[in-house]
C-alpha cells in the first residue's frame, strides 16, 4: 500500500516537473524572440537600409563627377 502511494506522488512529482520545464522552455523562446531575435532583425534591417543609401550616394558622386568632366 505504501509502495503505491509513493509510486503516484513521484509521479505526480514528476509530472510537475515536466509542466515546469516546458513553462520554462517557453519563457525562454518568448524572451528569445521579443527581445534579441528582434534586435538581431532590426539590425540586420538598418544594415540593408544604411547599404542602399551608401550605393545612391556613390552614384549621385559618380554622376556628378562624369557631369563635370
Amino acid at each position: 500500500m505504501e509502495n503505491a502511494r509513493l509510486v503516484r506522488s513521484l509521479k505526480a512529482k514528476r509530472d510537475k516537473l515536466l509542466a515546469k520545464e516546458a513553462e520554462v522552455r517557453a519563457a525562454i523562446a518568448r524572451d528569445l524572440h521579443d527581445g534579441p531575435t528582434q534586435s538581431v532583425a532590426a539590425i540586420a534591417m538598418n544594415i540593408e537600409f544604411v547599404k542602399k543609401l551608401m550605393r545612391g550616394h556613390a552614384r549621385a558622386r559618380r554622376e556628378r563627377a562624369g557631369c563635370a568632366v
